[in-house]
C-alpha cells in the first residue's frame, strides 16, 4: 500500500515538474519580440492565405493537409507576442477571418494586426513555442521540413536500439509498421507532429529501463500524458502511451519474463491511470489558469466541445450506433491509402483488413514455433485493440478527422507483427525466469 502511495506521489512530482517546463518553454517562446519573427511569419501567412483549407497531395485520405489546423495555430503562435505574456499564453485566440477562413484570418492577423474573435483556449497549445522559435530563421515550410526530420532521425534511433539489443524481430515489426501507416506524410501539417516525436522521443527510455521494475514506466506515462496534452490537439495521443506498452510486452515476451496476464493487464490499466492523469490534469490546469486570468469560465465551452467530439452528430450516418463502425471504418479507408472525398470505403476498408490479417495468420502458422506464447499475443491483441476503441468511443472526431487520426494504427499494425515475431521461428525467444525481478522492485 505504502508503495503505491510513493509511486502516486512520484508520478504527481512528474506531472508538476513536467507542467512547469512546458509552461516556462510556452511563456520564454512568449517574450520573443513579434518584430523578430514577423519576416517569416509573413511568408506563413501567404502561403496560407489562398490555401485551401484540407488539400491531398497525393488524391488520398492519407496525403490530406490540415492548412485549418496550422493557420489557427500560427494565428495563435503570433498572438502569444501581444500583450502581457502570461495573460497572452493562457487566453488564446484566434481570428477567424470570417466567410473568408482561418488561412485568411492568419493573414489579417499578422499583416494588419486584427484581434482574435474565436476562444481557443481548452488546448494549450504548446507547439505554438517553437514555432515562435523557428520562425526566428525559417518559415512553415522549414518548420514542417524540421518536424519530418525529427521524426525520421527519432524512428532509426530507435530502430538502431532495438537491433543493438538484440531485438531485430521487434525492430523490423517497428520499422514495417511506421512504413504501413506512411509516416513521410505526417510532415504534410504541423499539427500532425507532436505525437510521433514525444513518443519516439520517450520509448527508448522504456527499452532501457523496463528491467528495472514497473515504477520507471508510470513515471514516463505521467510525463507522456502531460506532454501530449500541451502539444497535442487531439490527433494520435494513444501512440504516446500504447507504442511503448507494446514494445515493452514484446520485449519481455521474448526474454521469457513477462509473468502472467492478469498482473499485466494491472500494469497497463496503472499506466493508464498515470497517462490520463497528466494528460487530464494539465487541461483542468489550463482551463483553470485561463478562468482566473480573463475572469469568464473557460470549463464550459471545453467540456461542450469534448462533449461534442463523442456524441455529435455526423452529417450522412444516423445514430450513435452507426456511428461506431463508421469511425472505424473510415480510419481504415484512410490508413489503406482511400480516396479523399469519400470517408468510407467499404471494400477497401473490410478486404484490406482481412488480407492483412489472413497474411498474418497464414505467416504465423507457416513458421510458428511449437511453443506459442498465449500471454504475450493476448497482451498485445489488448493493446492492438485500443486503438479501435477510441475510433468508435470518439466517434464524431474520428470519423471526420480519418486523414490524420489514421495513424494511430501505428500501435495497432506494432502489436499484431510483434505477435507474428513472438510466435514464429524468425524471432528467437530467449528462455530463462519468467521474471527477473519483483515487480516494481526498484526504481
Amino acid at each position: 500500500m505504502k508503495k503505491g502511495i510513493f509511486a502516486g506521489l512520484r508520478c504527481v512530482a512528474v506531472f508538476a515538474a513536467t507542467l512547469l517546463l512546458c509552461f516556462a518553454l510556452l511563456l520564454l517562446s512568449a517574450l520573443i519580440p513579434n518584430g523578430a519573427i514577423e519576416e517569416n511569419m509573413k511568408a506563413s501567412a501567404l502561403t496560407f492565405k489562398t490555401a485551401e483549407a484540407f488539400p491531398s497531395s497525393g488524391g488520398t485520405l492519407n496525403t490530406v493537409s490540415d492548412n485549418y489546423a496550422d493557420a489557427i495555430l500560427l494565428g495563435i503562435s503570433w498572438n502569444m507576442g501581444r500583450g502581457d505574456p502570461i495573460t497572452a499564453i493562457l487566453d488564446t485566440g484566434y481570428n477567424s477571418g470570417g466567410k473568408a477562413g482561418a488561412n485568411y484570418g492568419l493573414y489579417l492577423t499578422v499583416f494588419e494586426g486584427a484581434d482574435p474573435d474565436t476562444d481557443y483556449t481548452r488546448y494549450a497549445h504548446g507547439s505554438a513555442a517553437f514555432l515562435r522559435f523557428f520562425h526566428l530563421f525559417t518559415d512553415i515550410k522549414g518548420v514542417k521540413l524540421i518536424g519530418g526530420a525529427c521524426i525520421l532521425i527519432l524512428l532509426c534511433l530507435n530502430l538502431a536500439l532495438l537491433f543493438i539489443k538484440g531485438h531485430r524481430g521487434l525492430c523490423a515489426a517497428l520499422a514495417a509498421a511506421f512504413l504501413l501507416i506512411g509516416f513521410w506524410n505526417i510532415s504534410l501539417s504541423l499539427e500532425y507532429i507532436p505525437t510521433f516525436i514525444i513518443a519516439l522521443l520517450i520509448l527508448p527510455a522504456y527499452i532501457l529501463l523496463e528491467k528495472r521494475g514497473d515504477t520507471p514506466l508510470l513515471l514516463l506515462s505521467a510525463a507522456g500524458g502531460t506532454l501530449t496534452a500541451f502539444f497535442d490537439f487531439l490527433t494520435t495521443e494513444t501512440v504516446v502511451l500504447l507504442l511503448p506498452m507494446a514494445m515493452v510486452t514484446a520485449i519481455r515476451g521474448t526474454e521469457s519474463r513477462l509473468g502472467n496476464l492478469r498482473e499485466n493487464i494491472f500494469l497497463y490499466l496503472k499506466n493508464v491511470a498515470a497517462f490520463l492523469g497528466g494528460y487530464g490534469s494539465l487541461f483542468i490546469f489550463k482551463w483553470a489558469a485561463a478562468t482566473a486570468v480573463t475572469g469568464e469560465n473557460k470549463f464550459l465551452a471545453a467540456l461542450s466541445s469534448a462533449g461534442q467530439r463523442v456524441n455529435g452528430e455526423i452529417e450522412g450516418i444516423n445514430g450513435p450506433l452507426s456511428a461506431l463502425p463508421a469511425a472505424l471504418l473510415a480510419n481504415l479507408t484512410a490508413a489503406l491509402g482511400g480516396e479523399d472525398g469519400a470517408r468510407i470505403n467499404y471494400p477497401l476498408a473490410i478486404g484490406g483488413t482481412l488480407l492483412f490479417l489472413g497474411l498474418l495468420a497464414s505467416f504465423i502458422f507457416l513458421f510458428r514455433r511449437p511453443d506459442v506464447d498465449f500471454t504475450a499475443g493476448g497482451l498485445l491483441l489488448i493493446l492492438a485493440a485500443a486503438v479501435p476503441l477510441r475510433f468508435m468511443v470518439l466517434s464524431n472526431h474520428s470519423y471526420l478527422h480519418c486523414f490524420f487520426t489514421h495513424r494511430a494504427l501505428v500501435v495497432t499494425i506494432f502489436a499484431l507483427l510483434a505477435v507474428a515475431a513472438l510466435n514464429t521461428r524468425l524471432c528467437p525467444v530467449k528462455k530463462g525466469k519468467k521474471k527477473i525481478k519483483k515487480r516494481g522492485a526498484k526504481g
